[in-house]
Protein backbone atom coordinates (compact mmCIF):
# COMPACT_ATOMS: atom_id res chain seq x y z
CA UNK A 1 0.00 0.00 0.00
CA UNK A 2 2.88 2.03 0.68
CA UNK A 3 4.56 1.84 -2.76
CA UNK A 4 0.98 2.14 -4.30
CA UNK A 5 0.51 5.53 -2.46
CA UNK A 6 4.15 7.47 -3.17
CA UNK A 7 3.42 6.22 -6.57
CA UNK A 8 0.36 8.03 -7.03
CA UNK A 9 1.92 10.86 -5.36
CA UNK A 10 5.00 11.22 -7.37
CA UNK A 11 2.85 10.72 -10.83
CA UNK A 12 -0.06 12.92 -9.15
CA UNK A 13 2.72 15.79 -8.56
CA UNK A 14 4.41 15.69 -11.78
CA UNK A 15 0.96 15.49 -13.98
CA UNK A 16 -0.56 18.23 -11.84
CA UNK A 17 2.44 20.60 -11.46
CA UNK A 18 2.65 20.45 -15.59
CA UNK A 19 -1.36 21.61 -15.64
CA UNK A 20 -0.62 24.54 -13.27
CA UNK A 21 2.92 25.27 -15.45
CA UNK A 22 0.05 25.74 -17.94
CA UNK A 23 -2.76 27.06 -16.23
CA UNK A 24 -0.37 29.79 -15.17
CA UNK A 25 0.79 30.47 -18.58
CA UNK A 26 -2.35 31.18 -20.35
CA UNK A 27 -4.67 32.53 -17.54
CA UNK A 28 -4.48 36.07 -18.14
CA UNK A 29 -4.74 35.87 -22.10
CA UNK A 30 -7.82 33.55 -21.60
CA UNK A 31 -8.97 35.88 -19.30
CA UNK A 32 -8.81 39.05 -21.78
CA UNK A 33 -9.92 37.46 -24.82
CA UNK A 34 -12.79 35.20 -23.25
CA UNK A 35 -13.83 35.82 -20.02
CA UNK A 36 -12.63 36.11 -16.20
CA UNK A 37 -15.21 33.26 -15.83
CA UNK A 38 -12.97 30.83 -18.29
CA UNK A 39 -10.12 31.17 -16.79
CA UNK A 40 -11.60 30.62 -13.51
CA UNK A 41 -12.89 26.83 -15.01
CA UNK A 42 -9.42 26.17 -15.97
CA UNK A 43 -8.52 25.29 -12.65
CA UNK A 44 -10.94 22.60 -12.86
CA UNK A 45 -8.38 20.79 -14.85
CA UNK A 46 -5.76 19.76 -11.00
CA UNK A 47 -9.18 18.33 -10.05
CA UNK A 48 -9.90 16.58 -12.65
CA UNK A 49 -6.74 14.93 -13.05
CA UNK A 50 -6.61 14.01 -9.36
CA UNK A 51 -10.05 12.17 -9.91
CA UNK A 52 -9.41 10.74 -13.08
CA UNK A 53 -5.88 9.70 -12.24
CA UNK A 54 -6.53 5.65 -13.34
CA UNK A 55 -6.98 7.33 -16.71
CA UNK A 56 -3.58 8.18 -17.29
CA UNK A 57 -0.68 5.45 -18.17
CA UNK A 58 1.65 4.25 -15.29
CA UNK A 59 4.97 2.55 -16.23
CA UNK A 60 4.62 -0.58 -14.94
CA UNK A 61 8.19 -1.81 -13.20
CA UNK A 62 8.76 -4.95 -14.86
CA UNK A 63 11.52 -7.01 -14.70
CA UNK A 64 12.36 -10.00 -17.13
CA UNK A 65 14.99 -12.45 -17.90
CA UNK A 66 15.72 -12.69 -21.66
CA UNK A 67 17.65 -15.27 -23.22
CA UNK A 68 20.45 -14.26 -25.78
CA UNK A 69 20.19 -16.88 -29.19
CA UNK A 70 22.81 -19.52 -29.04
CA UNK A 71 24.01 -18.82 -25.19
CA UNK A 72 22.91 -19.83 -21.70
CA UNK A 73 23.40 -16.40 -20.56
CA UNK A 74 20.30 -14.23 -19.40
CA UNK A 75 20.51 -10.39 -19.65
CA UNK A 76 18.41 -8.26 -17.49
CA UNK A 77 15.73 -6.17 -19.04
CA UNK A 78 14.32 -2.99 -17.12
CA UNK A 79 11.11 -1.79 -19.03
CA UNK A 80 10.29 1.02 -16.60
CA UNK A 81 12.41 2.94 -14.27
CA UNK A 82 14.19 1.26 -11.06
CA UNK A 83 12.23 1.90 -7.75
CA UNK A 84 13.54 2.96 -4.71
CA UNK A 85 14.21 0.41 -1.50
CA UNK A 86 11.47 0.02 1.17
CA UNK A 87 13.44 2.01 3.43
CA UNK A 88 13.44 4.85 1.40
CA UNK A 89 10.25 4.23 0.76
CA UNK A 90 9.55 4.42 4.27
CA UNK A 91 11.40 7.53 5.00
CA UNK A 92 9.29 9.28 2.08
CA UNK A 93 6.33 8.20 2.99
CA UNK A 94 6.62 9.43 7.06
CA UNK A 95 7.92 13.01 6.04
CA UNK A 96 4.73 13.52 3.60
CA UNK A 97 2.48 12.35 5.97
CA UNK A 98 3.94 14.25 9.01
CA UNK A 99 3.48 17.45 6.61
CA UNK A 100 -0.08 16.82 5.53
CA UNK A 101 -0.99 16.29 9.64
CA UNK A 102 0.99 19.63 10.22
CA UNK A 103 -0.72 21.48 7.43
CA UNK A 104 -4.13 20.08 8.47
CA UNK A 105 -3.63 20.69 11.91
CA UNK A 106 -2.53 23.84 11.61
CA UNK A 107 -5.56 25.33 9.56
CA UNK A 108 -7.94 23.74 11.98
CA UNK A 109 -6.12 25.81 14.49
CA UNK A 110 -7.03 28.76 12.52
CA UNK A 111 -9.91 28.31 11.43
CA UNK A 112 -11.13 27.55 15.13
CA UNK A 113 -9.09 30.91 16.74
CA UNK A 114 -10.58 33.02 13.60
CA UNK A 115 -14.80 31.36 14.58
CA UNK A 116 -13.90 31.81 17.93
CA UNK A 117 -12.98 35.75 17.48
CA UNK A 118 -16.18 36.19 15.20
CA UNK A 119 -18.66 34.76 17.84
CA UNK A 120 -16.88 36.64 20.39
CA UNK A 121 -17.21 40.21 18.52
CA UNK A 122 -20.51 39.25 16.41
CA UNK A 123 -24.09 39.85 16.29
CA UNK A 124 -26.60 39.27 13.94
CA UNK A 125 -28.52 41.45 11.91
CA UNK A 126 -32.29 41.36 10.94
CA UNK A 127 -32.13 39.80 7.16
CA UNK A 128 -34.78 42.47 5.57
CA UNK A 129 -32.34 45.23 7.30
CA UNK A 130 -29.23 44.46 4.78
CA UNK A 131 -31.34 42.96 1.17
CA UNK A 132 -32.92 45.23 -1.11
CA UNK A 133 -36.08 43.84 -2.33
CA UNK A 134 -34.37 42.60 -5.70
CA UNK A 135 -31.89 40.88 -3.53
CA UNK A 136 -34.40 39.03 -1.91
CA UNK A 137 -36.35 37.52 -4.72
CA UNK A 138 -32.59 37.00 -6.88
CA UNK A 139 -30.37 35.00 -3.47
CA UNK A 140 -31.76 32.38 -1.16
CA UNK A 141 -32.76 34.26 2.10
CA UNK A 142 -30.98 31.18 4.35
CA UNK A 143 -28.28 33.36 4.50
CA UNK A 144 -27.17 34.89 7.66
CA UNK A 145 -25.73 38.33 8.42
CA UNK A 146 -23.64 39.41 11.08
CA UNK A 147 -21.91 43.08 12.31
CA UNK A 148 -18.35 42.47 13.84
CA UNK A 149 -16.42 45.04 15.68
CA UNK A 150 -13.11 42.25 14.35
CA UNK A 151 -13.72 42.85 10.71
CA UNK A 152 -12.59 45.92 8.21
CA UNK A 153 -13.97 44.65 5.48
CA UNK A 154 -17.05 42.64 4.75
CA UNK A 155 -17.11 38.98 3.49
CA UNK A 156 -18.90 35.36 3.39
CA UNK A 157 -18.03 32.76 5.39
CA UNK A 158 -19.04 28.87 6.47
CA UNK A 159 -19.19 25.67 3.80
CA UNK A 160 -22.72 24.85 5.37
CA UNK A 161 -24.13 27.74 7.11
CA UNK A 162 -23.36 30.98 5.13
CA UNK A 163 -22.74 34.03 6.42
CA UNK A 164 -21.72 37.44 5.64
CA UNK A 165 -20.27 39.19 7.88
CA UNK A 166 -20.00 42.95 7.77
CA UNK A 167 -17.94 45.67 9.29
CA UNK A 168 -19.47 47.97 11.90
CA UNK A 169 -20.11 51.39 10.63
CA UNK A 170 -20.82 49.53 6.87
CA UNK A 171 -24.54 51.01 6.86
CA UNK A 172 -22.43 54.33 7.39
CA UNK A 173 -19.65 54.36 5.46
CA UNK A 174 -21.70 53.15 2.08
CA UNK A 175 -24.31 54.36 0.20
CA UNK A 176 -27.59 52.38 -0.60
CA UNK A 177 -25.97 51.60 -3.81
CA UNK A 178 -22.53 50.75 -3.10
CA UNK A 179 -24.26 48.36 0.02
CA UNK A 180 -26.42 46.61 -2.44
CA UNK A 181 -23.22 45.72 -4.99
CA UNK A 182 -21.15 44.57 -2.27
CA UNK A 183 -23.73 42.68 -0.49
CA UNK A 184 -24.42 40.97 -4.34
CA UNK A 185 -21.24 40.11 -4.99
CA UNK A 186 -20.88 38.02 -1.73
CA UNK A 187 -24.33 36.50 -2.42
CA UNK A 188 -23.07 35.41 -5.54
CA UNK A 189 -20.44 33.70 -4.12
CA UNK A 190 -22.71 31.81 -1.89
CA UNK A 191 -24.71 31.15 -4.76
CA UNK A 192 -21.76 29.53 -7.14
CA UNK A 193 -20.41 27.53 -4.15
CA UNK A 194 -16.87 29.34 -4.54
CA UNK A 195 -16.30 28.36 -0.56
CA UNK A 196 -16.30 24.64 -1.44
CA UNK A 197 -14.18 25.65 -4.21
CA UNK A 198 -11.88 27.23 -2.12
CA UNK A 199 -12.27 24.23 0.74
CA UNK A 200 -11.42 21.47 -2.34
CA UNK A 201 -8.38 24.00 -3.13
CA UNK A 202 -7.00 23.94 0.78
CA UNK A 203 -7.54 19.58 0.30
CA UNK A 204 -4.73 20.70 -2.54
CA UNK A 205 -2.13 22.75 -0.51
CA UNK A 206 -2.64 19.95 2.51
CA UNK A 207 -2.01 17.24 -0.04
CA UNK A 208 0.84 18.97 -2.03
CA UNK A 209 2.37 20.76 0.68
CA UNK A 210 5.52 20.31 -0.68
CA UNK A 211 5.53 21.04 -4.09
CA UNK A 212 6.09 25.31 -4.44
CA UNK A 213 3.59 25.61 -7.78
CA UNK A 214 0.69 24.69 -5.53
CA UNK A 215 1.24 27.50 -3.29
CA UNK A 216 1.94 29.70 -6.36
CA UNK A 217 -1.28 28.51 -7.60
CA UNK A 218 -3.11 29.56 -4.46
CA UNK A 219 -2.77 33.49 -4.82
CA UNK A 220 -3.80 32.94 -8.61
CA UNK A 221 -7.15 30.41 -7.95
CA UNK A 222 -8.07 33.48 -5.23
CA UNK A 223 -7.56 36.03 -8.00
CA UNK A 224 -9.64 34.66 -10.58
CA UNK A 225 -12.39 33.48 -8.24
CA UNK A 226 -12.56 36.96 -7.69
CA UNK A 227 -12.52 38.01 -11.20
CA UNK A 228 -15.18 35.06 -11.96
CA UNK A 229 -17.61 36.54 -9.12
CA UNK A 230 -17.74 40.03 -10.65
CA UNK A 231 -17.82 38.84 -14.05
CA UNK A 232 -21.38 36.63 -12.82
CA UNK A 233 -22.77 40.08 -11.36
CA UNK A 234 -21.70 42.91 -13.95
CA UNK A 235 -22.30 40.43 -16.88
CA UNK A 236 -25.84 42.21 -17.73
CA UNK A 237 -24.92 45.27 -15.95
CA UNK A 238 -25.11 48.92 -18.39
CA UNK A 239 -22.13 51.58 -18.01
CA UNK A 240 -23.21 53.15 -15.67
CA UNK A 241 -23.59 50.23 -13.18
CA UNK A 242 -20.02 48.90 -13.91
CA UNK A 243 -18.92 52.31 -13.16
CA UNK A 244 -20.73 52.49 -9.13
CA UNK A 245 -19.15 49.18 -9.03
CA UNK A 246 -15.70 50.71 -9.38
CA UNK A 247 -16.10 53.34 -7.07
CA UNK A 248 -16.86 51.01 -4.21
CA UNK A 249 -14.60 48.69 -4.92
CA UNK A 250 -12.03 51.83 -5.01
CA UNK A 251 -13.50 52.79 -1.45
CA UNK A 252 -13.52 49.80 0.97
CA UNK A 253 -10.28 48.21 2.68
CA UNK A 254 -9.20 44.32 2.31
CA UNK A 255 -10.09 42.00 4.97
CA UNK A 256 -7.99 40.03 7.16
CA UNK A 257 -6.87 37.05 5.42
CA UNK A 258 -9.15 34.25 7.04
CA UNK A 259 -9.70 30.51 6.68
CA UNK A 260 -12.76 29.47 4.24
CA UNK A 261 -13.98 33.44 3.40
CA UNK A 262 -14.56 35.55 0.49
CA UNK A 263 -14.10 39.58 0.29
CA UNK A 264 -15.48 42.15 -1.68
CA UNK A 265 -12.45 43.94 -1.71
CA UNK A 266 -9.47 41.64 -2.57
CA UNK A 267 -7.32 41.80 -5.81
CA UNK A 268 -8.75 45.42 -6.76
CA UNK A 269 -6.29 46.53 -9.33
CA UNK A 270 -6.55 43.66 -11.89
CA UNK A 271 -10.20 43.69 -10.97
CA UNK A 272 -10.47 47.80 -11.98
CA UNK A 273 -8.66 46.24 -15.26
CA UNK A 274 -11.83 44.36 -15.76
CA UNK A 275 -14.66 45.84 -15.06
CA UNK A 276 -15.36 46.89 -18.59
CA UNK A 277 -14.87 43.01 -19.70
CA UNK A 278 -17.31 41.62 -17.54
CA UNK A 279 -19.87 41.09 -20.46
CA UNK A 280 -22.44 38.11 -21.45
CA UNK A 281 -21.72 36.40 -24.17
CA UNK A 282 -22.52 32.98 -25.36
CA UNK A 283 -20.43 32.01 -28.07
CA UNK A 284 -17.78 33.34 -26.45
CA UNK A 285 -18.23 31.48 -23.35
CA UNK A 286 -18.81 28.31 -25.68
CA UNK A 287 -15.49 28.62 -27.11
CA UNK A 288 -14.06 28.87 -23.86
CA UNK A 289 -15.87 25.75 -22.49
CA UNK A 290 -14.97 23.60 -25.64
CA UNK A 291 -11.68 24.51 -25.35
CA UNK A 292 -11.30 23.94 -21.92
CA UNK A 293 -12.81 20.47 -22.82
CA UNK A 294 -10.70 19.64 -25.01
CA UNK A 295 -7.51 20.42 -22.74
CA UNK A 296 -9.35 17.77 -20.56
CA UNK A 297 -9.67 15.09 -23.03
CA UNK A 298 -6.15 15.37 -23.58
CA UNK A 299 -4.77 15.37 -20.33
CA UNK A 300 -7.09 12.45 -19.19
CA UNK A 301 -7.21 9.95 -22.10
CA UNK A 302 -4.46 7.56 -22.56
CA UNK A 303 -1.86 8.19 -25.45
CA UNK A 304 -3.38 6.36 -28.68
CA UNK A 305 -2.00 3.13 -29.03
CA UNK A 306 -1.33 4.07 -32.54
CA UNK A 307 1.30 6.70 -31.99
CA UNK A 308 2.73 5.29 -29.25
CA UNK A 309 3.49 2.15 -31.61
CA UNK A 310 4.91 4.86 -34.14
CA UNK A 311 7.01 5.63 -31.72
CA UNK A 312 8.17 2.01 -30.74
CA UNK A 313 8.78 1.27 -34.66
CA UNK A 314 11.36 3.93 -34.78
CA UNK A 315 13.20 4.04 -31.39
CA UNK A 316 11.98 0.62 -29.92
CA UNK A 317 11.25 0.45 -26.60
CA UNK A 318 13.01 2.02 -23.42
CA UNK A 319 14.90 -1.01 -21.60
CA UNK A 320 18.29 -1.34 -19.97
CA UNK A 321 21.04 -3.76 -20.34
CA UNK A 322 24.32 -5.23 -19.47
CA UNK A 323 26.33 -6.77 -21.75
CA UNK A 324 29.53 -8.57 -21.40
CA UNK A 325 31.04 -10.50 -24.03
CA UNK A 326 27.94 -10.93 -25.68
CA UNK A 327 27.93 -11.77 -29.40
CA UNK A 328 26.75 -8.75 -31.87
CA UNK A 329 24.79 -11.15 -34.09
CA UNK A 330 22.65 -12.17 -30.76
CA UNK A 331 22.01 -8.78 -29.97
CA UNK A 332 20.34 -7.78 -33.21
CA UNK A 333 18.51 -11.06 -32.73
CA UNK A 334 17.50 -9.53 -29.30
CA UNK A 335 16.91 -6.24 -30.52
CA UNK A 336 14.54 -7.49 -33.01
CA UNK A 337 11.84 -8.65 -29.90
CA UNK A 338 11.57 -4.91 -29.48
CA UNK A 339 8.98 -4.71 -31.99
CA UNK A 340 6.47 -7.49 -32.89
CA UNK A 341 6.15 -9.83 -35.79
CA UNK A 342 9.42 -12.14 -37.05
CA UNK A 343 12.53 -10.34 -38.49
CA UNK A 344 14.17 -11.45 -41.67
CA UNK A 345 17.80 -10.20 -41.17
CA UNK A 346 20.07 -9.83 -44.70
CA UNK A 347 23.75 -9.80 -44.21
CA UNK A 348 23.71 -10.59 -40.74
CA UNK A 349 26.86 -12.48 -41.71
CA UNK A 350 29.06 -8.85 -40.99
CA UNK A 351 27.85 -8.74 -37.36
CA UNK A 352 29.70 -12.55 -36.70
CA UNK A 353 32.49 -12.35 -34.52
CA UNK A 354 32.08 -9.28 -32.96
CA UNK A 355 31.80 -9.74 -29.24
CA UNK A 356 30.29 -6.11 -27.08
CA UNK A 357 30.68 -5.26 -23.70
CA UNK A 358 28.38 -2.02 -23.52
CA UNK A 359 26.03 -0.54 -20.87
CA UNK A 360 22.46 0.78 -21.46
CA UNK A 361 20.49 2.55 -18.89
CA UNK A 362 16.78 3.32 -19.85
CA UNK A 363 17.40 4.12 -23.20
CA UNK A 364 15.60 2.98 -26.76
CA UNK A 365 16.43 -0.61 -27.73
CA UNK A 366 17.00 0.65 -31.48
CA UNK A 367 18.85 3.65 -30.95
CA UNK A 368 21.16 2.02 -28.17
CA UNK A 369 21.44 -0.90 -31.21
CA UNK A 370 22.55 1.86 -33.64
CA UNK A 371 24.98 3.30 -32.14
CA UNK A 372 26.65 -0.05 -31.33
CA UNK A 373 26.94 -1.01 -35.05
CA UNK A 374 28.18 2.86 -35.66
CA UNK A 375 31.00 1.98 -33.38
CA UNK A 376 31.73 -1.35 -35.25
CA UNK A 377 31.37 0.64 -39.05
CA UNK A 378 28.19 -0.78 -39.72
CA UNK A 379 24.43 0.40 -40.07
CA UNK A 380 21.06 -2.08 -40.67
CA UNK A 381 18.18 -0.39 -42.52
CA UNK A 382 14.85 -1.50 -41.16
CA UNK A 383 11.82 -1.53 -43.66
CA UNK A 384 8.80 -3.43 -42.44
CA UNK A 385 9.98 -6.70 -40.65
CA UNK A 386 13.11 -6.66 -42.87
CA UNK A 387 16.65 -5.94 -41.34
CA UNK A 388 19.21 -5.84 -43.67
CA UNK A 389 23.05 -4.72 -42.68
CA UNK A 390 25.48 -3.11 -44.31
CA UNK A 391 28.94 -1.44 -43.92
CA UNK A 392 29.22 2.59 -43.51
Amino acid sequence: MTDGMIDWLYQSTLDISIIIVLILLIRNPVRRLLGAHISYWLWTLPLLRLIFSEKFERPAVITEYLPIPASNDLIPVYTGPLQPNDTQIEIVTAIWLLGLIFWVLLKIAQTIKFKSLLRKYSKYIPTDAVLTPVLSLKFSSKIKFKESSAIDGPFISGLLNNTVYLPVGFFEDYNENQRHHIIEHELTHAKRKDLWAQFMAEIFKAIFWFNPLIHIAWSKFQEDQELACDHQVLKHADHETRHEYGITLSKGLSALLTPNSLTFFNHKHERFIMLSKHKNNLLITFAGMIIIIAIAYVMLTKTPISLKQKSIDKHGQIVSFNFKGIPLESIAMLMSDATPGKKKFIGSSLLQGKLITADAIEIHAFDFFDALLNDHGLKVNRQDNVWQFSKL
